[in-house]
């Protein structure tokens, strides 16, 4: 099996299930998905990402999300069956870290599904799409399909479901999760209010725009809606100067900036325009992004990579 990625490096998903590894690396297995890397300019955003194509492999069953935990344990991914596994190194391999309420493992795990009970499936053991641990409390923070917004506490287990309905309405498809390291504050994403994970492609097909970007706050509880009627919300991350949310809009193939700091406050604005339909965002070291693409625009899927400079000049992967 390969070796896991390098400390401190996080990933993103695809629909099928399998992951990138980390900064600059893609872990899966062709036919794939992409990254593509969004660097800092200035001004309103507006900037426009190429492509260039990178090797693969993956490994386990169906990984989504990979993440680390500051310490350099793990790395930590959800998996299709509902459980978030650890990886232990080459001698113990992947063992099951926590999972969400309603898991037994005869029915999610080794039960045999068919592709028409597959959905059943998912509805009942989970879909842990969006992985962030809080590095200060250990506390691991997952967006399930499914369940919701969930936490983990350290040392894995059972997770327990913080929100599964906002102002009344349910959270039909959670997506993807991130967390200010500063404060706690949570931040994550409900895809559609008309369409779960299972209906992924209507989201696209209908031009659903009904997804909100919410945050949570673990103290009080408190939920906030900070943009709703977006169109497929689904990756999301938080700016190193904690000043604003960069979000995956994967039907439009964009990236979105929702501003929580200064004069702009409350208010969206086109951030780049992407060669693929994104899935997770997270930022680089250099006051960029790194975005895992699902599949390039009218092409089969493959595996991309492009760094878009501080001018807005682009770079072609290697």
């Amino acid at each position: 099996m390969r070796r896991p990625p390098a400390k401190g490096a996080t990933g993103g998903s695809s629909g099928d299930g399998r992951a990138t590894n980390g900064a600059g690396r893609m872990g899966v297995r062709r036919p794939s998905r992409g990254v593509v890397s969004v660097g800092r300019w200035k001004g309103g955003g507006g900037g426009r990402a190429g492509v260039g194509r990178r090797g693969e492999r993956s490994c386990g069953r169906a990984l989504l999300e990979v993440i680390f935990l500051v310490q350099g344990q793990g790395p930590y991914s959800g998996v299709s069956d509902g459980r978030i596994l650890k990886w232990n190194g080459e001698k113990l391999g992947w063992t099951t870290y926590a999972y969400g309420p309603g898991y037994d493992s005869k029915t999610c795990t080794l039960s045999k599904f068919s592709p028409e009970t597959e959905n059943a499936r998912e509805s009942r053991c989970g879909r842990p799409l969006g992985l962030r641990f809080n590095q200060n409390s250990g506390d691991l923070y997952v967006a399930d399909a499914y369940k919701g917004l969930m936490r983990v506490a350290p040392g894995g287990g059972e997770a327990t479901v913080l929100v599964n309905q906002v102002d009344g309405f349910p959270l039909c498809f959670t997506n993807g999760v991130d967390v200010d390291q500063v404060t706690g504050q949570v931040y994550f994403t409900d895809s559609s209010m008309n369409y779960q994970k299972s209906q992924h492609e209507m989201v696209t097909r209908t031009g659903d725009s009904t997804g909100r970007l919410m945050s949570y706050n673990p103290r009080t509880s408190d939920v906030t809606v900070l943009q709703a009627g977006m169109t497929y919300p689904n990756g999301v991350a938080l700016s190193a100067d904690r000043s604003h949310l960069v979000v995956a809009s994967t039907g439009p193939c964009k990236l979105l900036r929702h501003w929580i700091e200064g004069v702009n406050a409350g208010t969206s604005e086109p951030f780049a325009d992407l060669p693929g339909y994104p899935d997770n965002v997270r930022p680089d070291t250099k006051g960029g992004y790194w975005v895992a693409l699902h599949r390039e625009k009218n092409e089969l899927p493959l595996v991309v990579i492009v760094i878009v400079s501080l001018s807005g000049s682009v770079t072609m992967g290697r």
